[in-house]
């Protein structure tokens, strides 16, 4: 399986993982991270691949729950080479798009293979932060 999940340009960058049947998926040779890109304007867009075989192991009931979970965090002030984080608070704006794969008694002996998805995540840009 192989998913690419990628932010909405937004400023700072939106932080992206990955997560299987809930749990977070932190195994660095299931992650793949790519570069992030930068408007002219100084918005970000990030991406974040997953590529991992799914067998039965992963379905529970029958079914895979695969989800990306992006999160933007404020920033309040940035000058010279400084800059001030909020770090009391959450963070201001976070997405969440799922993929559920479902099997039948056919397909669970063999190893599943989806094929390339993208998943698309738009973030909040706050006002005073977007140039258009």
């Amino acid at each position: 399986m192989e998913l690419n999940c990628t932010s909405g340009r937004s400023y700072p960058a939106t932080t992206l993982q990955w997560y299987l049947n809930d749990l977070l998926v932190t195994d660095p040779n299931n992650i793949i991270q790519y570069p992030s890109v930068q408007t002219p304007h100084g918005l970000i867009t990030t991406f974040l691949g997953l590529s991992m075989v799914v067998n039965h192991r992963h379905y529970i009931d029958g079914t895979i729950r695969i989800k990306c979970v992006a999160s933007l965090s404020p920033v309040l002030w940035r000058g010279g080479q400084e800059s001030i984080v909020q770090w009391e608070q959450e963070s201001i704006d976070s997405r969440v798009a799922m993929l559920l794969v479902k099997s039948n008694a056919m397909s669970r002996n063999r190893i599943f293979i989806v094929p390339f998805l993208s998943l698309v995540l738009y973030t909040i840009c706050p006002i005073h932060m977007c140039v258009c």
